[in-house]
């Protein structure tokens, strides 16, 4: 594959969040085939992003837009209209290379849909997530929820292909006669180190984002309170990117189970990088519950392969895609439902196991993450669907 390739994000890059991280890797399997791959973010605004020109990060070429063009171009066009001015004065596109869009902003998408058509540029674009009205203040009044509603049904379908992130999404697609390419988060295995933690007595779990609607954080730590004294004394939960006065905020009116799980409890609320990578390097279990709804069944959470990299097997509920990458036993605990019975007892499982499985299930974990996630994996794929090709 020839042509260059420009992936333009409304998100920040590197390192702003999940999708940074999947733009990432989604970069790294185009480069794995050679493919010449510039990154055009929306930057922190930071003094360092206000300079202009490309940057580089693990060898991946980026370019921050906003800042010192944004102010150039009427804002009824929105960042869409601003990308675009980059890409025809900064790089000359044309009709041999190709966009992939990371975005579900109306503003951003929408106005470089229309200029791929009119330029004869294909352009692809991730759909990560499908967030229901419920999830937004006001409901279906709210005019975000309209705007990214309108563009998940009649914008994004107007793409030359679609990367959904799950089956759930992927078949909603194809409903709609689109070219369909399902594309999970990938996981970049070079940021492993090596080490391999020897499982012992004490069981280390992580919850590895701030709170979010997605997760069902009060029915896990209820969870944790099911547990006989002796049991609980056994576990540590790590919570990262949120104080405690955020968490108690989150938890509302179950906030005193942080004063009930005080030793039990590890929150973390703001960590580097390093930092973070270090402490997956030393968790045992990824302690994961959701509820089956619209938004948990289109998305697929990027710090699942990410952990699984570092030999940290899940404890998730069967939700959404998980069961079709994940064996229960092997390479995960796959608990059936979201109560807190149910998290309670995927945790004795793990308690009730030797020394001997629980190594082997890190093997698992780490090998799945090899087979499954990891980039090099993916960029044959993604080539031979931008080109059209079937093998």
């Amino acid at each position: 594959m020839n042509q260059r390739v420009f992936i333009c994000t409304s998100d920040t890059f590197p390192h702003g969040n999940a999708g940074a991280n999947y733009i990432q890797n989604l970069a790294l399997a185009l480069m794995e085939q050679q493919v010449e791959v510039v990154i055009l973010t929306q930057g922190k605004k930071t003094t360092e992003e206000r300079e202009l020109g490309e940057k580089d990060y693990r060898g991946i070429r980026y370019i921050t837009y906003w800042d010192h063009l944004f102010a150039k171009v009427p804002i009824i066009n929105g960042t869409g209209a601003v990308v675009q001015k980059m890409l025809q004065d900064s790089y000359g596109i044309n009709s041999n290379d190709q966009l992939i869009l990371y975005s579900a902003d109306y503003f951003f998408v929408k106005p470089l849909i229309i200029f791929s058509k009119e330029y004869r540029i294909l352009a692809h674009i991730c759909v990560t997530e499908w967030i229901p009205s419920n999830f937004y203040k006001y409901g279906v009044f709210n005019l975000n929820f309209l705007l990214r509603e309108y563009t998940h049904r009649h914008i994004i379908p107007k793409a030359s292909s679609v990367f959904p992130i799950s089956n759930y999404l992927n078949r909603y697609f194809k409903s709609k006669h689109c070219s369909t390419l399902i594309l999970p988060p990938m996981t970049d295995l070079y940021e492993y180190s090596g080490k391999d933690k020897q499982p012992n007595q004490h069981i280390q779990l992580i919850y590895p984002s701030p709170p979010s609607k997605k997760d069902s954080l009060v029915t896990m730590l209820k969870g944790i309170v099911l547990l006989t004294k002796e049991e609980r004394a056994r576990i540590t939960l790590h919570l990262t990117g949120s104080s405690k006065q955020r968490l108690a905020e989150v938890l509302g009116q179950e906030s005193g189970l942080i004063d009930q799980l005080e030793e039990n409890l590890v929150i973390h609320s703001w960590l580097t990088y390093p930092q973070l990578i270090d402490l997956y390097q030393g968790m045992d279990y990824l302690y994961f519950a959701r509820q089956e709804n619209q938004l948990t069944k289109a998305n697929f959470p990027s710090k699942v392969p990410e952990l699984l990299a570092h030999g940290v097997v899940p404890i998730c509920s069967n939700v959404g895609d998980f069961a079709t990458y994940l064996t229960d036993n092997v390479d995960s605990i796959i608990i059936e439902g979201c109560n807190t019975a149910v998290c309670c007892e995927g945790l004795r499982r793990v308690l009730k196991m030797d020394m001997k499985q629980r190594k082997n299930m890190r093997n698992y974990a780490r090998k799945t993450a090899e087979n499954v996630f990891f980039y090099k994996n993916w960029g044959n794929k993604l080539c031979c669907h931008m080109e059209g090709r079937n093998d």
